[in-house]
C-alpha cells in the first residue's frame, strides 16, 4: 500500500514542541517534504473476541534506523498487560502508546517492521476506528514524524457508512424521539415545520468560505434530511469575526433590525 503523506500548504519549515507527553520537551522539524516513514494497521476479527491488531511500520528513507520507539495514538486501546509480537510496550495513556522493538534491533531502508497484539479493548466498529497518527522517538531526544494510513480490516479498506445504524436500546415498539431522559410512554399528535436553514446574513470572505466548507460537509452526512445550511432560510448568522459564527438571528429579530 502507497503511504498516505499529508499536503502542507506552507513548505516553510515549522518547529513544534510536545511537552504534554513527556517530562523532557520534544522539540522535531516538519517539512512539506514526504515522511521517510510509513505506519500501516490491520485489524483482523477472531470470532468472537475482539480481534488482533498488526502495526507495520516502512523504513521509506536511505539510512538504517537504531534505538528507537515508536508513539502512535488510536482510538483502539492495546492491553497493558498484552505480550505483544514483535516489540514491548513502554509507556500507554488511554489511546496514546509508546512500544519499543527488541533490544539490538536495526530497521533497515526498504524494510519493515511489524508487531501484532492480540489483546484490545474492544473491536473497531467504525472505518475510523483504528490508527489516527504516529511518530518515531530517538535516542538523542528527537522526533521524526511518521506517516499514518487508516486502518484496514483483513488488509480492505474501509468505507463510510451514511445510512442510520438500526438502534437496539430503545423498548420494544417505542417510537424513535430522541427525548433524555427517555420517558416510560410516549404519544405524539402532528407535527410542527422546522425553524429552516441556518443562512449568512453578513461578514467577511474568510467566513463565508468556512460556512460554505459547513455545509458541504452537512450535505454529505445528511444528504436526504432537510438541508441545515442554505443562502437563504428561517435562521440568519452574522460573523463577528473570519473564524466565528456566533450570533443566530430569528425572522423576528431580522424584522426588528430593519
Amino acid at each position: 500500500m502507497p503511504p498516505i503523506v499529508p499536503r502542507l500548504v506552507d513548505t516553510r519549515p515549522i518547529h513544534y514542541i510536545i511537552s504534554c507527553i513527556s517530562a523532557v520537551p520534544l522539540t522535531f522539524h516538519v517539512t512539506g517534504e514526504a515522511p521517510s516513514f510509513c505506519l500501516d494497521s490491520d485489524w483482523v476479527p477472531t470470532g468472537a473476541a475482539v480481534g488482533a491488531v498488526r502495526l507495520t511500520l516502512t523504513n521509506l528513507s536511505g539510512r538504517p534506523l537504531s534505538d528507537f520507539r515508536l508513539a502512535f495514538t488510536a482510538h483502539l486501546r492495546l492491553e497493558a498487560d498484552d505480550q505483544l509480537r514483535g516489540a514491548s510496550l513502554v509507556r500507554q495513556i488511554f489511546g496514546y502508546h509508546v512500544i519499543a522493538p527488541p533490544a539490538g534491533y536495526v530497521l533497515m531502508p526498504a524494510t519493515s517492521w511489524s508487531v501484532t497484539a492480540h489483546r484490545l479493548n474492544h473491536s473497531p466498529q467504525h472505518y475510523t476506528s483504528g490508527l489516527k497518527s504516529a511518530y518515531l522517538m530517538l535516542e538523542d531526544g528527537g522526533v521524526v514524524p511518521v506517516a499514518s494510513t487508516p486502518t484496514t480490516r483483513n488488509h480492505e479498506s474501509g468505507s463510510p457508512r451514511l445510512e442510520t445504524p438500526p438502534s437496539s436500546k430503545l423498548p420494544r415498539g417505542a417510537l424513535a424521539v430522541a427525548v433524555l431522559p427517555f420517558p416510560l410512554k410516549i404519544e405524539i399528535a402532528g407535527r410542527c415545520e422546522t425553524a429552516g436553514s441556518l443562512h449568512p446574513m453578513e461578514g467577511p470572505r474568510e467566513a463565508e468560505l468556512a460556512f460554505d466548507a459547513a455545509a458541504g460537509l452537512a450535505g454529505r452526512l445528511f444528504p436526504s434530511g432537510p438541508k441545515l445550511f442554505a443562502h437563504a432560510g428561517g435562521i440568519a448568522c452574522i460573523a463577528l469575526d473570519a473564524w466565528r459564527w456566533p450570533r443566530m438571528l430569528t425572522g423576528s429579530a431580522l424584522r426588528r433590525m430593519r
